[in-house]
């Protein structure tokens, strides 16, 4: 029985961990945001080509 308990403590203490990770995870998105000017996520120069690409291909299209 207390296999049992331990694997349960286990899986709670996961459960908890995946919880902070992800509320974390999101307050650190909304700072960026917050703190970005334009409101918008800072691109890197490869998302921008590639959005770029994509709209050039739509136009042709």
């Amino acid at each position: 029985m207390s296999f049992l308990i331990e694997q349960l403590r286990q899986l709670g203490m996961v459960a908890v961990v995946m919880v902070c990770a992800f509320g974390g995870t999101v307050g650190i998105l909304k700072l960026i945001k917050h703190f970005t000017p334009g409101k918008d996520f800072p691109k890197n120069p490869l998302s921008q080509k590639l959005e770029e690409n994509m709209k050039k291909q739509n136009k042709e299209n």
